[in-house]
């Protein structure tokens, strides 16, 4: 019977670790240059059965082998998964929660219900006692199966600091729940002694469930205030970008109405043969529209006309060298979703260039159509390294809230066009590169 019990301990531990495995795979995803996956699943799986072989073996052995699993887990996520190590962290410890939580509960409920100490329930492992056992895998099961859900659709609100009250909440709780498993396992408690450890336990729980709860939703809530606050932003950026097309439109009908008096005016000056004077009225007609007002940038795309024309307008006043490079047909791209790109990064970049103290005041936009993608290249001169002090690209202006709102709102519309966009440094100019596929 011993023999039997210890196979069926085996197998149910081996389906524990396998679990807890594709787990926290499953939530932090495998990073792309690795292609050895099985392989370095099985070789993890390999250590930490071997390592749960100890269990048992020497004085205070359970604590020690569930400290050396989660160091095993966290390095295999830190080599060979995505994410930040905050929610790495909290991902390789929950199932340590849960293992815990759902083990301690039942053990506790078999001593109540034989009216016999956990400890010598624990050493005799009886019939009821593997009924407990393989219970607690399913249950196990279901519960990060549940879990899963829960965070690949709720993790995507919470901040940094949120997961790591949540993190030490639920270290907290496992340190907890071992104690009270420690206290309750010797051989001569039994009967209120464990009522009281259940409720106690039970009651640390459930607590940690509530607090987790409140601030998913707590996060969750602030999330929509944000995109509250976002599309409140994009109305009124939208407002701004069509009063800034008029005042374009405006000065483009003001240019043709001057042209056709220059056109008449010269017409004049040669029927009276004053070619002089003709040369004259040339030079400062070139001067003014040609060079201090030259803004004309064409792209077969009469909204991205506009968009473009407008930054560069904007640069100009602002005494900002701006240049700007299309090559290939745009006539086919949606001008609103390209415009409100270019429109919100050169915005960024007009405001980060005004701020140059040291350098030239530089703008360069390049925008390449190709068969198959459409790739924009924007860069700026800067006086020192923004994505040093600033990796995430964190606003700098006042009203946190809804500054870098711009930002969003690109990342937002390439996303949607499934695109991409990549931020680097180069040769003293901060660089924007966006790909998007047709």
């Amino acid at each position: 019977m011993k023999t039997a019990n210890y196979i069926l301990g085996e197998f149910g531990s081996m389906f524990e670790l396998y679990l807890t495995i594709e787990f926290i795979t499953d939530c932090l995803e495998w990073k792309e240059e690795i292609k050895q996956r099985k392989v370095l699943k099985c070789v993890l799986f390999i250590l930490l059965f071997m390592i749960a072989q100890c269990n048992g073996r020497f004085s205070n052995s359970q604590i020690i082998v569930v400290a050396i699993d989660l160091v095993l887990f966290m390095l295999y996520a830190a080599c060979f998964l995505k994410e930040r190590f905050q929610y790495r962290l909290l991902i390789c410890i929950l199932p340590f929660l849960i293992v815990s939580a759902i083990n301690v509960m039942i053990v506790e409920m078999l001593s109540l219900i034989q009216a016999q100490a956990v400890g010598k329930l624990i050493i005799e492992m009886n019939f009821l006692f593997m009924i407990g056992f393989f219970a607690s895998k399913v249950l196990f099961y279901l519960a990060l199966k549940h879990i899963k859900f829960i965070l690949k659709n709720s993790f995507r609100y919470l901040q940094t600091s949120q997961i790591i009250v949540i993190s030490v909440l639920i270290i907290y709780t496992v340190v907890m729940e071992f104690c009270i498993l420690y206290i309750v396992s010797k051989e001569d408690i039994v009967g209120t002694p464990v009522v009281l450890s259940v409720v106690i336990s039970w009651g640390i729980i459930f607590l940690s469930i509530y607090m987790i709860y409140s601030i998913f939703n707590t996060a969750r809530q602030n999330e929509e205030l944000i995109r509250m606050n976002i599309l409140k932003v994009e109305n009124q950026e939208v407002g701004r970008q069509l009063r800034e097309l008029k005042k374009s439109e405006q000065r483009i009908r003001k240019l043709e109405h001057d042209y056709k008096n220059h056109c008449l005016n010269m017409n004049e000056l040669l029927k009276r043969e004053h070619y002089q004077e003709v040369e004259h009225y040339l030079e400062k007609i070139t001067d003014y529209y040609l060079v201090s007002e030259k803004i004309y940038i064409e792209t077969q795309n009469s909204i991205l006309d506009a968009v473009l024309n407008v930054k560069i307008f904007q640069a100009r006043e602002k005494q900002m060298d701006m240049v700007c490079y299309v090559v290939g047909d745009l006539s086919e791209i949606d001008g609103m979703e390209m415009g409100s790109i270019l429109f919100n990064l050169l915005d960024n970049a007009i405001e980060a260039t005004r701020q140059n103290k040291k350098v030239e005041k530089k703008i360069i936009c390049n925008i390449n159509k190709e068969e198959g993608a459409t790739e924009i290249f924007i860069k700026n001169s800067i006086d020192q390294s923004v994505l040093w002090k600033n990796s995430d690209l964190r606003t700098s202006k006042a009203n946190k809230t809804l500054h870098g709102i711009g930002q969003q709102i690109v990342r937002s519309l390439v996303e949607k066009m499934e695109g991409m966009i990549d931020f680097y440094e180069e040769d003293k100019m901060f660089c924007v590169h966006i790909y998007l596929p047709e």
